[in-house]
């Protein structure tokens, strides 16, 4: 049967990759919800479904709660829905899988880096919660991470190795508009503590002190990129 709704919840279930759980996940095209909360999932577990669920666009919820997940199995997870290694990975994470996992206490994270991760994880969950299309999300994603490489000195440089042949300048307008639009108090809090917690698991060397917010608009006059700014803002019919 094309089952749409599974529920392995309570039944110490361990080792997926040995009944073969990569392959039915990636490639199911049916199944919305899955549930395989109190189990007994491994780290190896946990990678194998988060490896699963970047070739899945079909399932909607996914229930781990209750899971003794690892450091590995949150950035596993993390990597899922947030793959900051370049724009084009982010574009390409999971935006369609709410993640249930454990609720945020004191005492059910042991490190700061899963706690920071976790609340990555909700800044997720929250945009699936309120249906937005998964080119919604990107464009939220995009304008996070922009906005906080932008805030810790990760500037112009960077982007035009990852955009390939594609002109950057494509996304700077919208950028600079959302810098100081997008975030309320407590998504700025979430920049600061992912610099600060993340920069292991970082693939950029950041300063220790926050740089001006003009960081990647002084790259672009720097490099006499303006004229095509303003010619790349008058032909945009978005703002």
């Amino acid at each position: 049967k094309k089952y749409t709704h599974l529920s392995f919840a309570g039944n110490r279930i361990e080792g997926l990759e040995e009944v073969g759980f990569s392959t039915f996940l990636s490639g199911n095209k049916y199944l919305i919800q899955l549930y395989l909360q109190r189990n007994r999932l491994s780290e190896d577990d946990i990678k194998l479904i988060s490896k699963a669920l970047k070739s899945n666009d079909t399932l909607q919820v996914l229930g781990l709660e209750g899971n003794r997940i690892t450091d590995g199995g949150y950035f596993s997870l993390f990597k899922v829905v947030f793959d900051d290694t370049t724009l084009n990975s982010i574009a390409g994470s999971n935006n369609t899988c709410e993640i249930k996992i454990d609720p945020v206490g004191e005492e059910a994270l042991t490190s700061e880096e899963r706690r920071v991760i976790h609340h990555v994880l909700e800044f997720h969950n929250r945009f699936i919660q309120a249906k937005l299309s998964p080119q919604s999300i990107v464009k939220e994603k995009l304008s996070f991470e922009l906005s906080w490489r932008n805030a810790f000195g990760v500037t112009l440089d960077r982007l035009v190795p990852e955009m390939n042949d594609d002109d950057p300048l494509a996304l700077t307008c919208h950028m600079l508009r959302r810098i100081n639009e997008c975030f309320d108090a407590k998504h700025r809090n979430l920049l600061e503590r992912r610099s600060a917690r993340l920069r292991p698991y970082l693939r950029v060397a950041l300063p220790s002190n926050e740089r001006s917010k003009l960081s990647i608009l002084f790259d672009v006059v720097r490099e006499s990129k303006m004229p095509q700014l303003f010619e790349r803002r008058a032909g945009s019919t978005s703002p």
